[in-house]
């Protein structure tokens, strides 16, 4: 029998059992393990040996290579579902922000407090060249963002923003979700950037930093600076930590390029690269936190004492969060990894 008659019987004897195969495999990645039917469940092992057999004697025959690909794919997608541990995402989500999300960030402190003495440098710069320019406003702030507000605008209109609410839920559903999308894309943004070996990262946490104090010598050269500070706190906590915490992403890519160490330099910004993007992902869900204080809640309350509370209570969260909490995990790895050390030590010397 010529080769390819043989490649041809040996795939129509087998393939009925590949099909059923690759219907478990599927059904099992759409919709797990638990949906399969006790027979489904008993034959999906079997099934999975036969094809790795059938795979194996397929390589023999010289088999054409479209049977080959299939088999290989058909057995590593068989191996997957059945060995490859399936862990429920709501644990999985739980130890990300219980663990996973503060232990990196509190592990990188020295480049997001660096981070933080940048933009709250800028930021004092932006304040006191308003102080001293009221004309510097329009320098300092896109036209678009200013709207309104600006020295030209007197006391009362600029008050009047501050203290305006809303009770319109469409609107403020939409506005939350504008607010998210375009702090996302900055934040995004700043973290991409780093790639550029940080310096246009740096360029947008100045001018963040540049804008937002210019806001504040604005509002404060009219007796409103506190007013001001609960009425962007509120969200700014979370909102502005997480424009640190992106940045510092950023820089934490360029430090994998300028200062790879003995590594290879790609190898350094891959590892890198992997912290800052868990960082990231809690940087996308602290944008989320902000744009519903800013879209809802900052609406709907005008009252500067609530507000301030507001302000008070999420730093005190953060804080502990992002420093008491991260540090203590910390600890707990290093006391962790020292034990694992000193066992490793002990049971040398015992030898």
């Amino acid at each position: 029998m010529s080769e390819p008659m043989r490649s041809v019987r040996f795939r129509e004897e087998r393939e009925a059992d590949w099909r059923e195969l690759d219907r478990l495999v599927t059904l099992v990645e759409r919709r797990g393990l638990r949906r399969l039917t006790p027979t489904d469940a008993e034959r999906l092992p079997r099934l999975h040996r036969a094809a790795l057999s059938a795979l194996s004697v397929a390589r023999n025959v010289s088999s054409d290579r479209s049977t080959l690909d299939y088999l290989e794919a058909l057995c590593a997608r068989s191996w997957a579902v059945l060995y490859t541990p399936r862990q429920p995402i709501w644990p999985t989500i739980r130890g990300f922000f219980a663990r996973t999300f503060p232990l990196a960030v509190w592990q990188e402190r020295r480049v997001m407090a660096l981070t933080l003495t940048l933009f709250t440098l800028a930021t004092l710069g932006g304040w006191y060249a308003v102080a001293q320019d009221p004309s510097t406003f329009y320098q300092l702030v896109p036209q678009g963002l200013a709207a309104d507000r600006g020295p030209h605008a007197t006391t009362e209109s600029l008050a009047e923003v501050l203290y305006d609410v809303t009770d319109d839920v469409g609107f403020l559903g939409s506005f939350a979700m504008e607010l998210w999308a375009n702090n996302t894309k900055v934040a995004i943004l700043g973290f991409f950037l780093g790639i550029g070996f940080g310096l246009p990262t740096l360029y947008l946490a100045y001018a963040n930093g540049m804008m937002l104090g210019a806001f504040f010598g604005l509002y404060a050269s009219r007796g409103l600076g506190w007013d001001l500070f609960a009425w962007i706190m509120p969200h700014g906590v979370p909102e502005l930590g997480a424009l640190v915490l992106a940045s510092g992403a950023g820089f934490m890519l360029a430090q994998g390029l300028l200062f790879p160490g003995r590594r290879p330099r790609l190898e350094a910004l891959r590892e890198r690269g992997r912290k800052a993007g868990l960082i990231m992902l809690g940087v996308c869900v602290m944008l989320v936190l902000a744009a519903v204080i800013e879209g809802f809640i900052r609406q709907l309350v005008a009252d500067y004492v609530v507000r301030m509370l507001m302000i008070a209570l999420q730093l005190a969260f953060w804080g502990w969060y992002l420093g008491l909490h991260g540090r203590a995990l910390a600890a707990e790895e290093s006391e962790l990894a020292s034990g694992g050390r000193g066992g490793a030590t002990s049971s040398g010397g015992a030898a």
